[in-house]
């Protein structure tokens, strides 16, 4: 019997019929038809191969659409509930919008510490993901500085103190969300 990959929710909920025997087969097949071993498959087994690595795509493809956001949104409120806090505690101990940015900025700092830390343990890691995490990391760090430019420059109109909290609130919150993003990469 093939293995059959059959949605009931329009490949919302995929059901995998597929046995480990047959996955383990379509790995075998698709190894195959990269090394161009054809003649050694034949055709109805590269068909079978194809469905089951297909519904077992699906359902990959599923699960980390379901599960990616569950898990994004609670790192996000946790960081949005982190960020609020380290607010208030800077702006009970300072009533201006610059000082109370400037320690946030201290705040962030720390994280950002705490990042250079899981980067360079990441970077012990095999040669090719050091090379891929070198290059995200240098890409983030462009970004989070022109993002953050960017908040400074909105409120650049209502003073350079509300300008510099716009700012320093923005490098906190892309500061800690790449510190969780790296947390993630750890084995």
């Amino acid at each position: 019997m093939p293995c059959q990959g059959r949605s009931r929710y329009q490949a919302a909920r995929p059901k995998v019929a597929c046995s480990a025997e047959e996955i383990s087969r379509a790995a075998t097949v698709d190894l195959m038809k990269q090394t161009r071993k054809h003649s050694m498959v034949s055709q109805s087994e590269i068909t079978t191969a194809l469905k089951c690595s297909t519904a077992v795509g699906v359902a990959a493809l599923t699960l980390t659409i379901v599960l990616v956001p569950v898990r994004s949104k609670a790192a996000g409120d946790e960081i949005s509930h982190r960020i609020d806090q380290i607010y208030t505690d800077c702006a009970k101990e300072w009533e201006a919008a610059s000082p109370i940015a400037t320690c946030i900025l201290e705040r962030e700092k720390e994280y950002g510490n705490e990042l250079e830390r899981l980067y360079k343990r990441l970077l012990k890691g095999p040669a090719p993901n050091v090379a891929i995490l070198r290059r995200q990391q240098r890409n983030w760090l462009k970004y989070q500085k022109q993002h953050c430019d960017t908040y400074y420059d909105l409120q650049a109109d209502e003073g350079q103190g509300f300008a510099r909290l716009s700012s320093a609130k923005c490098l906190l919150r892309t500061t800690l969300q790449r510190v969780e993003e790296l947390r993630e990469l750890l084995p």
